[in-house]
């Protein structure tokens, strides 16, 4: 299952919510600042990654294509 499915997946499951690639996660609404720090739990349990303060942007976290890019670059698979 590719970062992307897991993520649209996570929405799906957790907040009901249906998105594609590039939806505006932060602009549409979908999530919050608390979404977004309960995201970064599941991002770090699930992919084994560690956030820095410097992620934590709209244009790192503001859609799933863009989650997926740091996560990889974050795993060193860039």
């Amino acid at each position: 299952m590719t970062i992307e499915t897991q993520l649209i997946n996570y929405f799906k499951d957790t907040l009901d919510a249906d998105v594609a690639a590039g939806t505006p996660l932060i602009e549409q609404g979908i999530i919050d600042s608390m979404g977004v720090m309960e995201l970064i739990t599941f991002i770090q349990q699930t992919f084994d990654v560690e956030f820095d303060v410097d992620d934590m942007t709209v244009e790192k976290l503001g859609t799933v294509t863009a989650i997926s890019r740091l996560i990889t670059s974050k795993r060193g698979e860039a």
